[in-house]
């Protein structure tokens, strides 16, 4: 395996993604939606609740929780892409093995996600620390990322990955 090629169909990956609207409609959510909730649940705003509050991890586990259910779906809508059959598949020519193409293409759309679960962890955490008198601590938002976020996107990746491998059929994965 080449990972030169790899690296190449990776970075293309990550810059068709980035400009599609599926990821711009989720960076949207993210950014807004998740910024917006823990505003308003969370923040000084209505006086929120003591249990609210009271334990720093509550505001990055709702803000994980929410990141991975809209992530995951994105996942699942670009993923199961990849094996589409169309007419003008034998057409499709790139240097690359399959196995290059695939691990490249897939990899691509991780680095995305992980690049705006970073953004979400930094605005999520910018707005802990202002709006919010829960304590910080930047560690648990690390934690999450590394125990809930990161194996749930590894996870729905490889199993949208083989249920379209399997069935061959974009749809089935939904």
């Amino acid at each position: 395996m080449n990972l030169y090629n790899v690296n190449t169909i990776l970075t293309h990956e990550a810059k068709i993604q980035g400009r599609g609207i599926l990821f711009k409609i989720l960076a949207g959510l993210v950014i807004g939606g998740i910024t917006y909730i823990v505003m308003i649940y969370h923040g000084n705003f209505p006086s929120a609740s003591w249990q609210r509050i009271a334990i720093s991890s509550y505001i990055p586990w709702v803000s994980t929780t929410l990141l991975n259910l809209l992530q995951n779906l994105f996942v699942i809508f670009t993923i199961s892409g990849f094996y589409k059959r169309s007419t003008a598949e034998n057409l499709e020519v790139h240097p690359a093995g399959n196995s290059e193409w695939l691990l490249g293409k897939t990899l691509g759309v991780i680095k995305v996600l992980f690049i705006l679960d970073l953004a979400s962890i930094g605005i999520t955490s910018t707005v802990h620390v202002l709006l919010t008198d829960s304590p910080f601590n930047i560690g648990i938002y690390l934690f999450y990322f590394i125990t809930l976020t990161v194996p749930a996107t590894l996870f729905y990746s490889g199993l949208t990955l083989f249920l379209s491998f399997l069935t061959r059929h974009k749809g089935l994965p939904y």
